[in-house]
């Protein structure tokens, strides 16, 4: 009997270390808007593209096994886009698909690469998104990139995979934002 509740306890042990992670995750980065820095009211139209060929953001990779792909459960450039498109209202700006200001929000990269061992794992996150204004006058170009990466036991949780690609997601947004040449094209 010892031996039985030894074993199933075991196996509940075990049974709670694998994990099998979601088809879907629901990335909706944070942005820290500060005081309205458009005091006239400027107009832009706000569009966006995801440019990457493969379109998952994550990938886990273990020894023996087939690569594991996540994907987020709305396109990724409409809720980047949509973010931003918030943050900008709230500093002052008028989104209108009638201005004559175009800003063009396109994904280049978006991904976390895990590499899952038996006991821990690491992962390497990497955004980087161009932004593009174009005015009657001129085209910018900027292009923005983060890279961090982790090291944890075990297998990474959905919720782990989402707030460390939402946390750098939200850093590389705030940089559009105050960024000096995009706010001086968008005025």
């Amino acid at each position: 009997m010892k031996y039985l509740v030894a074993a199933l306890f075991s196996l509940l042990l075990l049974s709670g270390c694998s994990s099998t992670q979601p088809i879907y995750l629901h990335l909706s980065p944070d942005l820290t808007v500060s005081d309205a820095q458009y005091p006239n009211t400027p107009s832009v139209a706000l569009t966006s593209a995801d440019l990457r060929t493969n379109k998952h953001i994550v990938s886990i990779t273990e020894k023996s096994k087939p690569t594991q792909l996540i994907n987020n459960d709305a396109p990724i450039n409409d809720v980047l886009a949509d973010k931003l498109g918030q943050a900008l209202t709230q500093q002052g700006v008028s989104i209108t698909s009638l201005a004559t200001t175009k800003v063009h929000l396109e994904v280049i990269q978006l991904v976390t690469e895990v590499t899952q061992y038996r006991t821990k794992h690491t992962a390497k996150n990497t955004v980087e998104l161009r932004l593009v204004v174009t005015t009657p006058a001129r085209k910018v170009t900027k292009q923005y990139k983060n890279i961090t990466s982790s090291e944890g036991s075990f297998s990474p949780s959905s919720a782990d995979l989402e707030a460390a690609l939402d946390k750098l997601l939200a850093n590389v947004l705030n940089q559009m934002l105050v960024d000096k040449q995009v706010q001086q094209e968008i005025k």
